[in-house]
């Protein structure tokens, strides 16, 4: 249940009434980390989803004892093969590939070159980084190395896709100023759409908030990725809210920021990446970490359950936050701390009722309107106010997503 898949998990619940019938072909429960593992997760998925469970073909220990253990790779030959042999079997039109395993990406060329199947490539996020300076992983080298070997597999599965989706325009310039004769770009099938939402994953919520208590701290709850990814965005934050708490101590002691799931390499007894940052301005007490990886299951009850909710950015301005429109479809305070030059910016401008927005890479004269913004969201929180976020729901549902992907897939198949 991790963050990539949650794509293609919305789209089968829509496909079918929308006229594609479609099989899933994924690694089996065999190459997936015990912590992604969710046992309450089968009522997140549409129960007439065609799925194939690709298990290991082969001894593959070698690779585990080179250091390689993660789906990206064990997964490959043999997502190959069962590809194949589905192929083989059964008349598709067009292929399409949705995953941060990118690659994946490198199998609808393959399939492409042997059965003459078009695919599509669904960029969440960026494949090679042309900035090796930009922190993603606290394991520099291993990123280092799998970047230089992008580079290559990038330009392999882009040139021959049929088309393009990504999360952020950005993406697909920059993919355009690479390749700029690569085939989506020539014929113009490309389109950016951000992630969906779908209500029916998070229990029900109150009607009207519960009234705020002067005893009852209100719960600003984040679940997600953090430790050195999202650590320049939290300093950011920390530091705001420790300014504001030397002016309105009576105020900031009413709030408590709850981070979860946000290092899924985290062990016993290691630092808490954003609590330290936290320590260090001086608001620890206000914050509490567990970097431990949450279920989708349980992450969604958090959500639900909490007073206001919060989305980090990370040194990217190309970066799409999946929770964006999850979190704003709740109804609650919602504070974004981003990249000045965000595309996520956009969103923002294009709704103001989406939530308060603040920047970590942003001019010191700024400080004071910044200070506002984030001064206006705890009082928006004090107050229990619930936001009507109607228009913003029916833009960007799980539904709206799917109809303009299908779209795509019109546009790529293959003819009858």
């Amino acid at each position: 249940m991790p963050a990539n898949m949650h794509r293609m998990r919305m789209m089968a619940w829509h496909l079918r009434e929308l006229g594609w019938d479609f099989d899933i072909l994924c690694p089996s429960r065999t190459f997936q980390r015990p912590e992604w593992l969710d046992p309450e997760s089968s009522r997140f998925f549409a129960p007439d989803a065609s799925v194939m469970d690709v298990e290991p073909v082969l001894d593959q220990r070698w690779l585990g004892a080179l250091g390689i253990r993660s789906a990206n790779w064990q997964a490959l030959l043999p997502m190959y093969r069962a590809g194949a042999a589905l192929l083989r079997r059964k008349k598709f039109d067009v292929a399409f590939i949705s995953t941060t395993a990118f690659n994946f990406f490198c199998l609808g060329r393959l399939w492409r070159r042997g059965f003459g199947l078009p695919y599509i490539l669904d960029f969440q996020d960026p494949w090679f980084r042309e900035n090796e300076g930009l922190k993603t992983t606290r394991h520099v080298w291993k990123g280092r190395i799998g970047n230089r070997l992008a580079r290559h597999m990038e330009r392999f599965a882009v040139e021959k896709a049929e088309g393009l989706v990504s999360v952020s325009p950005n993406y697909l310039e920059t993919l355009k100023r690479r390749y700029p004769k690569a085939r989506p770009f020539g014929r113009g099938n490309l389109v950016t759409i951000p992630f969906g939402a779908r209500s029916a994953d998070f229990p029900p919520s109150k009607s009207t908030p519960e009234p705020a208590s002067r005893d009852r701290r209100l719960t600003i709850s984040y679940v997600g990725v953090g430790g050195v990814v999202m650590e320049k965005s939290f300093r950011h934050l920390a530091a705001g809210l420790a300014r504001l708490r030397r002016q309105r101590p009576d105020l900031l002691q009413r709030f408590q920021i709850c981070l979860y799931g946000t290092d899924g390499g985290w062990r016993e007894g290691e630092r808490r990446i954003l609590q330290h940052q936290a320590d260090l301005a001086g608001i620890g007490d206000l914050v509490t970490e567990d970097p431990r990886i949450v279920p989708y299951s349980q992450a969604t009850v958090i959500t639900s359950a909490a007073d206001g909710l919060m989305v980090l950015g990370v040194d990217d301005p190309a970066y799409m936050a999946s929770k964006l429109f999850s979190y704003a479809q709740l109804g609650k305070p919602l504070l974004a701390c981003l990249h000045a030059g965000s595309q996520m910016n956009d969103y923002f401008e294009k709704y103001p009722e989406l939530g308060t927005v603040i920047h970590f890479a942003t001019d010191e004269a700024k400080t004071k309107q910044e200070d506002a913004c984030l001064l206006g969201f705890l009082a928006q929180l004090a107050a229990s106010e619930a936001i009507d976020r109607s228009r913003v729901a029916a833009e960007h549902s799980s539904l709206a997503m799917t109809q303009r992907i299908v779209a795509l897939f019109a546009a790529c198949a293959s003819p009858a």
